[in-house]
């Protein structure tokens, strides 16, 4: 299935881009290989990818391109981006990127590997020609690992093609084919079967049911769903040989649990029916008729449980088989008629709108919750089918980038309005410190360091040992000595005899006078380390104002971030405009999509109920004759 395939695509190609570094030419073994992530956004990449965040995944690496791409991985990253484009359904890009290593200049095994996903990914798509192209250009030294599923891809070609010799003839060629033996196999039998080569059709039917059961448990429900669908086809080729008794024990091999069981019992049913047994064909038909109506199968049940009844004569018994199968068509009919009006609004959209928009939600199954509703039984069919599926994961996809875009709209305003506030404060900033005038406050400053040094040396050169004197007390009686001066002088021109007085007050000078000498040194030197202090601090000043004016210099202009911020406003617009478009075509077609489905469950239970009535018509009209 294409979905199935899709995912396991994607897993393999992220593990190929891993080791692919391990299986390079000759040429790139000399190169020692990194032994851990040499690029962030490359391990964050590959972080998200593994954790299924396949658009956070896919962001990384867009936004690693356009700042200059991914270093030290090689061609890993382009790799990867087909993958997570392909497990994100981006199929035109995960070709784009895939079509990028095709050039000469890349390692072989790069290249092959890039055809084999390219063929892969025409394959899934259809065209069988481009594929078949693609495969042709890889060379016989192609990774082991991909070897066997290539060669499953060009048998299918072939069959597709309808050129069954030509799919023998490579058949024949095959290595082993490991865990591919059994699907191709099935497909190649399957194909001659149909094609009314029975009995080459069985040998490859009993290959694909032969090979024992692994221990995996995914892989081992798998081999057994393909076993149910390989032993259902061998019945019915038996049937086509007229082999009932072995139609019978094929039939009976296929699980009645199993997801392929509704054709097995029908074929049961006609096995023993053309044995004539049909009190035996009675049983898995009467068991289908409890499967559901969406199932052609079942529809082919419930006529086929009277036909058993006329053939036993049991008329009554088939007469009522028949209406009763009539009420439940007629039921059916009903219940598609009201879901049909109930889609006629948003309902099945609103579904699932209330169900998407998560990021690393899977894109290959709607949520159980969902399917099962009783409502929407007639749509199981739909939900199953690929391109429904595809289809949903689309609006989904859609729905998450919608979401996306929002968040990162909000956050544009966010940021704007830091920007905005960012700008205002540092004008406030700016302005406030030019008011306070600080940064002119250095000149100044400076002026007055050098007078006071200027002082300070005067000072040493005169010994003008009182100038420096910080003492307290010496400081008081320097001033009583002076006031004393003051005083002696008046008297003296009053005419008073001040000579004794004089002299005290001379001497008393003269101890202070040799107390500031002691002193002068010390003090020389305090002052002298003081200035130098200061000088220091200006100096510290002048560091932090040329910087602070650098810093406003030099400041990043906000103009081009808001200037910036507006493209992007403008790109996010676009791109909302653009997904609310495509989701508006992807929920049309969604919507055509399923009511298209409806429609042909419609009338094929119409033709049912068609043949159900002309049934009992007939049958009333034969016990009328009697």
């Amino acid at each position: 299935m294409r979905i199935c395939w899709a995912r396991s695509l994607a897993r393999s190609l992220t593990g190929w881009a891993i080791i692919s570094c391990a299986t390079v030419t000759a040429a790139d073994k000399a190169e020692p290989l990194p032994s851990s992530v040499a690029d962030l956004r490359y391990g964050v990449t590959l972080f998200e990818y593994y954790q299924q965040n396949y658009f956070a995944a896919l962001s990384e690496l867009m936004v690693a391109e356009a700042r200059g791409g991914i270093q030290g991985h090689k061609d890993n990253p382009q790799i990867i981006a087909g993958a997570i484009g392909l497990a994100f359904g981006m199929e035109q890009r995960a070709g784009t990127a895939f079509s990028e290593l095709l050039t000469e200049n890349k390692p072989l095994n790069v290249r092959d590997t890039a055809w084999f996903y390219l063929g892969k990914l025409q394959y899934q798509q259809g065209d069988w020609q481009g594929a078949r192209d693609s495969f042709d250009n890889i060379s016989a030294e192609i990774d082991r690992s991909l070897a066997r599923e290539l060669s499953a891809m060009r048998l299918q070609i072939y069959l597709r093609n309808e050129d069954y010799q030509a799919a023998q003839i490579l058949y024949n060629q095959l290595p082993d084919m490991g865990n591919w033996h059994e699907l191709v196999n099935y497909n190649l039998g399957v194909a001659l079967g149909r094609q009314g080569e029975s009995i080459n059709a069985l040998t490859y039917l009993r290959a694909a049911t032969s090979t024992p059961l692994r221990e995996n448990p995914i892989e081992q429900k798998l081999q057994r769903a393909l076993r149910d669908r390989a032993f259902t086809a061998m019945g019915y080729v038996h049937i086509q040989q007229g082999q009932y008794q072995k139609a019978i024990a094929a039939f009976n091999q296929v699980r009645l649990s199993g997801p392929y069981s509704d054709r097995a019992l029908l074929g049961l049913g006609w096995a023993q029916a053309a044995l004539e047994n049909f009190e035996l064909a009675l049983a898995p038909w009467q068991k289908l008729n409890e499967g559901s109506l969406q199932q052609v199968s079942v529809l082919e049940s419930m006529l086929a449980v009277p036909y058993a009844y006329e053939q036993l004569g049991a008329d009554v018994a088939a007469l009522d088989a028949y209406e009763g199968a009539e009420q439940i068509f007629v039921r059916e009919l009903e219940k598609i008629q009201a879901l049909r009006d109930q889609l006629a609004g948003d309902y099945l959209l609103e579904i699932i709108r209330s169900h998407g928009g998560q990021e690393n939600q899977s894109w290959f199954a709607l949520d159980t919750e969902v399917s099962l509703k009783p409502e929407l039984a007639y749509l199981s069919e739909i939900f199953a089918s690929n391109d429904f599926q595809s289809r949903v994961q689309a609006v989904r996809d859609l729905l998450f980038m919608q979401e996306t875009l929002a968040q990162w709209q909000r956050k544009q305003e966010i940021y704007a309005d830091l920007l905005v506030q960012r700008g205002l404060l540092r004008s406030e900033k700016v302005a406030a410190m030019q008011a306070s005038g600080k940064m002119d406050q250095e000149l100044p400053l400076r002026e007055q360091a050098r007078e006071i040094h200027g002082w300070l040396m005067q000072i040493e050169k005169n010994q003008d040992y009182i100038a420096l004197v910080t003492d307290e007390d010496m400081l008081d009686q320097l001033d009583r000595i002076q006031g004393a001066q003051n005083a002696l002088a008046q008297m003296q021109q009053a005419g008073e005899s001040v000579e004794w007085e004089q002299q005290q007050l001379d001497f008393y000078r003269g101890v202070l006078l040799w107390q500031a000498q002691e002193q002068f040194s010390a003090n020389l030197w305090a002052q002298k380390r003081a200035v130098a202090s200061l000088n220091s601090e200006l100096d510290n000043l002048n560091r932090a104002g040329t910087s602070l004016r650098k810093a406003i210099d030099e400041a990043p202009e906000i103009l081009p971030y808001q200037q910036r911020m507006l493209a992007l406003d403008q790109r996010l617009a676009a791109a909302t405009v653009a997904i609310d478009r495509q989701m508006l075509v992807e929920e049309q077609a969604l919507h055509g999509q399923v009511i298209a489905a409806l429609d042909a469950q419609q009338v094929r239970i119409k033709n049912y109920l068609a043949r159900t009535r002309l049934s009992v018509a007939r049958l009333y009209d034969e016990r009328l004759k009697q």
